[in-house]
């Protein structure tokens, strides 16, 4: 047995090693929020109800449903989003 045999297996197992590092790296890593597009669509949407809400208030309409319907929407989107 030579010292290049030796040195082929030994920089074989190092690659293995790499790889091995690699996809465990990649297992632990969080996975992505699929679609923060979306998430963030939620809260504009919120927005705009509660602004409607709001101009409905200032006229002396009823509006606490539509003003809580609006917050929800915004609490919901930005909790999907995570606060990002």
């Amino acid at each position: 047995m030579s010292s290049d045999d030796q040195g082929e297996r030994m920089e074989a197992e190092q690659k293995r090693r790499r790889k091995r590092k690699k996809r465990r790296r990649e297992e632990e890593r969080p996975p992505m929020p699929s679609e923060p597009f979306c998430n963030w669509l939620v809260v504009i949407v919120g927005a705009v109800i509660l602004g409607i809400g709001w101009y409905f208030a200032t006229q002396g309409y009823f509006s606490s449903l539509i003003l809580g319907v609006g917050f929800a929407f915004v609490l919901c989107g930005l909790m999907m989003s995570g606060g990002d």
